[in-house]
């Protein structure tokens, strides 16, 4: 297997995160305001049930305006992280994938993990290359199965 090539990723707010976050919040205010028409009656339980889809109102905006943005890049064997001025070293972990858009998680020394909602629609040409480079396995610098090092004579 060859190795992925390098390619550097502009990462910022996408429209998946902001239609998934929204659609999210919605939902719970759907889901909230039918309660309380089922219910006919409003006692705490439908006021926590409200004040749960206000705070998850308020938690997707907070995500939102606070989404990282920098550039992702692989360099044909570690990822690094470019935001502000600053480049570290990261690794990544691919937590959902959808083709065309994709939620990975940043693990740094020292920091806390951020997650990054990348989609095509930020860089279209370089996309297949970071999809690739994102599923890239650690290089094996020698095969097991093409070992000669070892003779029949020394096997137990």
């Amino acid at each position: 297997m060859h190795n992925a090539p390098a390619v550097s990723y502009p990462v910022g707010r996408s429209r998946f995160q902001v239609i998934f976050l929204s659609s999210l919040s919605v939902l719970g205010w759907c889901a909230a305001v039918i309660w309380m028409v089922q219910a006919q009656t409003t006692d705490w339980r439908q006021g926590l049930m409200l004040s749960g889809a206000v705070l998850t109102g308020l938690g997707a905006v907070w995500l939102l305006r606070h989404a990282p943005i920098g550039q992702l890049s692989w360099e044909g064997g570690s990822w690094s992280w470019a935001a502000f001025g600053n480049t570290e070293s990261v690794q990544l972990a691919v937590v959902v994938d959808l083709q065309m858009a994709m939620v990975l998680i940043l693990r740094t020394n020292g920091t806390k993990d951020r997650w990054l909602w990348v989609q095509r629609d930020a860089s279209p040409a370089r996309w297949l290359a970071l999809r690739r480079a994102v599923y890239q396995r650690p290089r094996v610098d020698q095969d097991p199965l093409r070992d000669t090092s070892r003779s029949a004579g020394n096997q137990a």
